[in-house]
């Protein structure tokens, strides 16, 4: 992963956003910036996790498809609700909130979720694939995991520069103002 290049697409696009872009388009294009940064950054994360603690590559691969999958899942959801006809409709109001962090936008119970894979098929069909892998990562022993991420990760350099990035993109992609 280059640095360089995230940095530069997250500055050119907060250019485009605050120039050229209508709100929704702007709301949109700023989700799509939080969830390219968190995929990137979750990929960086499994390869310092690997690197540390090889002997877990199993359960670190299963841990980071459980987690891209609920990237993806919320990514359709915000798509979703940032539809223009939704938007028309006033539809799904309470569900989202685009003047929090783009992080917490939603935060969907069981049952949103359910009902809204009723409104969507490929949200249906990515919840879906989320719940079978959330399954079977709950099912692991995730002891060894966290013993050794307490003693060879939580403290390393390269990850604790890692968090440093995202936590800094994430907050210049929360500073795109689309209202």
């Amino acid at each position: 992963m280059n640095l360089f290049k995230i940095i530069f697409f997250i500055i050119t696009s907060l250019f485009i956003n605050v120039i050229f872009a209508s709100n929704l388009d702007c709301l949109r294009d700023k989700n799509k910036q939080y969830v390219n940064l968190k995929q990137s950054w979750l990929k960086e994360s499994k390869s310092i996790f690997l690197s540390v603690m090889p002997e877990q590559r199993n359960l670190i691969e299963l841990m980071t498809k459980e987690q891209l999958s609920r990237i993806q899942r919320r990514f359709i959801a915000v798509e979703f609700f940032l539809s223009e006809k939704n938007i028309k409709e006033n539809n799904y109001k309470n569900w989202i909130d685009t003047k929090l962090p783009v992080p917490t936008w939603i935060i969907l119970s069981k049952d949103q979720r359910e009902l809204l894979g009723k409104r969507n098929k490929k949200y249906y069909e990515i919840n879906e694939k989320t719940k079978k892998l959330t399954k079977k990562f709950s099912s692991q022993d995730k002891a060894p995991l966290k013993e050794l991420y307490s003693i060879k990760v939580r403290d390393n350099k390269k990850w604790l520069d890692s968090i440093s990035r995202f936590n800094a993109q994430t907050k210049i992609i929360n500073a795109i103002n689309c209202h």
